[in-house]
């Protein structure tokens, strides 16, 4: 959701990026926290581990399964909407290649 709203052209100009994506989080905080204490972040779940309200051994799923999570995400979002995609590059970006004087 928030690559497709980031990203999307129909949502240029538009200036609800950040509302959308804190709805988003709130909505992950009232469905998950309860299983995850809310640490949607690697490095607030490495924070509880180190700071010792989780234990080492749950650590991992904190970098694994956002990483996985990513991974499948990412095409659901780039394939099926790639001719609506905006660039993300500040200015045009010149494909000519190298001038040889």
């Amino acid at each position: 959701m928030v690559l497709n709203v980031a990203t999307s052209k129909k949502t240029e100009g538009k200036g609800f990026y950040g509302l959308a994506i804190g709805f988003t989080v709130v909505c992950a905080a009232f469905a998950g926290g309860g299983i995850s204490g809310g640490a949607f972040n690697p490095a607030v779940g490495t924070a509880l581990t180190v700071s010792g309200y989780e234990g080492f051994a749950d650590l991992w799923l904190y970098w694994v399964w956002p990483l996985v999570g990513g991974a499948l995400a990412a095409p659901v979002v780039a394939f099926p909407c790639a001719r609506d995609r905006r660039t993300l590059v500040a200015g045009p970006v010149d494909r000519s290649g190298p001038s040889v004087p």
